[in-house]
């Protein structure tokens, strides 16, 4: 039907071609009319050619030159089947605005109908598709967010229960550091102090912090007594901070002819065994403010000691 439309219209093209005749000296008219001619036949080969998309641009050329509507139809034609349907639907419209009664009028105006149809549907269906991939990618940007915010918080939560635990953890050493109790064994040597010789303190210790140890202990030997102070360890050295150095200070009591008491201050050295096990060497001085007629009131004491850990 299209084929036979469009013979239709190129022998009737041919024979406006062939039928013209200007009078002498119309030679402009006759050199634009012999190159619309071979526009023409141009076009009319690459048609048949199916290169229609070339060949709508012979027929404009063409048309260019010489008045000729049914130009504009066969080009129209030519752009619709290249698929072109936006151009020859313009060109269809301009073909009826110049020739409304031409030839090709009825096959135009129905042209125009179906392809302004179809034109109207895919302009439809694309505005739908970018609709759909707008709101496609609106989600898929949602989404997104969404999983970066459920990252951040559960990289928030995270650090939250680290910090948490951290915190757990700091107060329960905080606990253990002052409320652990740990028991000291020591041999107490007593040099030239009432001549006594060695003396046993047992003692029990608790623990104030990490480098804070309260004791109380009983001393047993030819005098008994009691003792109450403390040892502080200000630094540790060596591997794994086996050794510490102690500094102590306490107040003794001596039961010999009623109650005798003094001072004692101590600096020494403590090393760790194992876990629960620690050694221990100090000198001290003791000062012992209401000795016994005979007895010196201040002598050297170094200790010997170890100490066990729960």
């Amino acid at each position: 039907m299209l084929i036979s439309v469009l013979v239709g219209a190129a022998v009737t093209a041919v024979a406006s071609f062939s039928a013209l005749a200007q009078p002498a000296g119309a030679g402009n008219g006759n050199e634009a009319r012999a190159r619309a001619r071979a526009h023409f036949e141009r076009a009319r080969a690459l048609f048949a050619e199916q290169q229609y998309e070339r060949a709508g641009e012979e027929y404009l050329r063409a048309a260019d030159l010489v008045d000729r509507p049914m130009l504009l139809f066969n080009a129209a034609q030519a752009f619709r089947l290249s698929g072109h349907s936006e151009r020859a639907l313009a060109l269809y419209r301009q073909y009826l605005q110049r020739d409304p009664d031409g030839r090709g009028a009825d096959a135009a105006g129905k042209w125009v109908s179906e392809l302004s149809a179809a034109i109207e549907a895919q302009n439809q269906a694309e505005a739908e598709a970018r609709a759909r991939q707008r709101e496609a990618d609106e989600r898929a940007r949602k989404e997104a967010e969404a999983k970066v915010e459920a990252e951040r918080q559960r990289e928030a939560e995270r650090r939250r229960m680290e910090a948490e635990t951290r915190r757990q953890e700091a107060e329960q050493s905080q606990r253990r550091g002052l409320l652990s109790a740990d028991w000291t064994g020591a041999a107490h040597i007593a040099l030239d102090y009432k001549a006594r010789g060695a003396a046993v303190q047992l003692a029990g210790g608790l623990g104030v912090g990490e480098y804070v140890q309260v004791r109380a202990a009983g001393l047993v030997g030819p005098t008994l007594g009691a003792y109450l102070g403390g040892v502080v360890y200000p630094a540790a050295f060596g591997p794994d901070g086996a050794w510490k150095p102690l500094v102590g200070a306490g107040l003794p009591l001596f039961f010999s002819d009623g109650v005798r008491y003094g001072v004692r201050v101590c600096t020494g050295l403590e090393w760790q065994m194992s876990r629960r096990i620690h050694l221990s060497a100090d000198v001290g001085v003791e000062h012992v403010f209401n000795p016994e007629w005979n007895r010196q009131a201040t002598a050297l004491v170094p200790m010997l000691g170890i100490r066990a850990q729960p």
